[in-house]
């Protein structure tokens, strides 16, 4: 879906996400990697996760530590999904 698409819900619902990954983004990029929103749309956030974070062996544990904190924060979110930068599941 296209950024003029969105319901300003949906975009509300993205700029919360965002400021919850701003507090876990330092980390991630001193460990080489990075997550970025990409959409959110039925109850499902789309997440873009880069660097070192694509196939770590720990990966499926810290960021469902960040499922958890997100769907906690911002109870509109029923699913994260976490995808690489071709757009392929991370896990």
């Amino acid at each position: 879906m296209q950024p003029a698409q969105r319901k300003a819900s949906d975009v509300g619902i993205l700029s919360a996400a965002e400021r919850i990954l701003s507090q876990v983004r330092p980390f991630l990029r001193s460990e080489g990697g990075n997550v970025a929103t990409r959409d959110f749309h039925d109850g499902v956030l789309y997440l873009e996760v880069s660097g070192a974070c694509v196939g770590c062996a720990l990966a499926s544990t810290d960021f469902g530590d960040l499922t958890d904190m997100l769907k906690q924060e911002i109870p509109e979110i029923r699913e994260v999904v976490y995808r690489n930068p071709n757009g392929l599941p991370i896990f």
